[in-house]
């Protein structure tokens, strides 16, 4: 019975020493996983992509900066840079004749002119020559001006107003015309008045219009309107009107910046 004893406790602590069942005895030893370990993320092949991964990815949206301003103070320091700002045609006219320009010209055909500084700025024009024969003039009409570092808008307000003609921004272009058919094509734009003006409204209309070029507007008898709707100044009217109704705001906010400031 003691011999039958020994060799029941000699099989049992061979049994002990044998693998599990359906353990490989050679197989490569698992690696203990670490508790404090972070688990690798189980990937969704139904989820959805992120956008700096996914090439049809709808872009961001950006906002447009408005035609207030691209007047008031153009971030564009080129062309390209207007481009790349995702303006409209419009903006792009307006951004593009706050650039800086220096040129001369000295008896030289207006059409000559025109395609220099447009052919510049990569600006699309057309000339009402209807407008000029009313006026006697001609595409060849001879003009001198010689200005350096001006505006683009104010050297052709100074080159077109010797000869009684302004331009126009219709239809993606710009429009050299006459002053008297300018007023015959009103611009419609809105001006979002920013703080504090916005709470004065009327005020600053009626200091608009009872003060910047007064004989322009239909309270004088004049061609351009100007209207309220709470914040928001409505005006139609010339380039020139809307140039001065830009640098009136834009004076205005300035000077009750100044007010507040300690």
């Amino acid at each position: 019975m003691l011999l039958s004893r020994q060799f029941s406790f000699v099989v049992a602590a061979f049994l002990l020493t044998l693998p599990a069942l359906g353990q490989d005895p050679f197989a490569t030893p698992k690696r203990a996983q670490d508790p404090f370990g972070s688990p690798r993320p189980v990937q969704d092949p139904f989820g959805g992509r992120s956008a700096a991964n996914d090439p049809f990815a709808a872009p961001p949206t950006q906002g447009r900066p408005s035609v207030a301003a691209a007047l008031i103070a153009s971030d564009a320091q080129s062309d390209q840079d207007a481009r790349q700002l995702g303006l409209s045609a419009e903006q792009f006219i307006i951004a593009e004749l706050a650039q800086p320009v220096t040129q001369a010209f000295v008896e030289e055909p207006l059409e000559s002119a025109l395609r220099v500084l447009m052919d510049q700025f990569d600006m699309p024009y057309v000339i009402d020559t209807m407008a000029l024969e009313q006026l006697g003039l001609a595409p060849d009409t001879a003009i001198s001006v010689n200005l350096k570092n001006v505006r683009l808008r104010s050297f052709l307000n100074i080159m077109l107003g010797a000869i009684d003609c302004t331009y126009v921004i219709k239809n993606d272009a710009l429009i050299i015309t006459s002053n008297e058919r300018a007023t015959e094509m009103p611009v419609l734009r809105s001006y979002a008045l920013p703080q504090p003006l916005g709470e004065k409204s009327e005020k600053v209309l009626n200091a608009l219009i009872t003060t910047v070029t007064p004989e322009l507007w239909d309270a004088s008898g004049g061609p351009a309107h100007a209207a309220i709707v709470e914040h928001v100044l409505v005006v139609s009217g010339t380039e020139q009107v809307h140039e001065s109704v830009v640098e009136f705001i834009a004076q205005l906010q300035a000077a009750f910046k100044r007010s507040t400031q300690p």
